[in-house]
């Protein structure tokens, strides 16, 4: 892997940067102009190389005791998606989905996560399926506060 190739993947996967500014980031820092078109064809050649490691961290995170989960909101091409978030105490496994359901989560982590006690903050994922988790949140102080509100 060339350290051009690590330049593109850290910036826009790592630290969050859209095309349009790791393009510019790298012609003004190295002077060299680049495509997003470029850019785009190095993440993809780079997700395919980590696609073995990408699903054991899932496999991990689907046999762990402790799991936290969460997600947010965020833009994929300009259109308004959620990024997903599992991790315990040493990975993190993020996907991202046009959809905010328990479906989307079923169609990732089809047995659900029996083996885990799930820490979250009203993940509403978690608080559709208490069966899908070795115990659920129903009982925790947050979840309790929000059934107040």
């Amino acid at each position: 892997m060339s350290l051009r190739c690590g330049f593109y993947t850290n910036n826009s996967v790592y630290q969050y940067l859209p095309y349009r500014r790791v393009t510019d980031l790298f012609g003004s820092v190295i002077g060299l102009p680049l495509s997003e078109g470029t850019v785009d064809a190095v993440l993809e050649e780079m997700a395919e190389k980590a696609g073995g490691a990408y699903r054991e961290i899932k496999r991990r995170i689907e046999r762990s005791a402790v799991v936290g989960a969460d997600e947010t909101g965020c833009h994929v091409n300009g259109k308004k998606h959620w990024m997903y978030v599992w991790q315990n105490d040493g990975l993190t496994y993020l996907m991202p989905s046009e959809h905010r359901n328990y479906e989307t989560i079923e169609r990732e982590f089809p047995e659900g996560l029996p083996l885990a006690t799930l820490v979250s903050g009203l993940f509403s994922g978690a608080i559709e399926n208490p069966g899908g988790m070795a115990s659920d949140m129903r009982g925790s102080a947050s979840f309790k506060r929000a059934e107040e509100l």
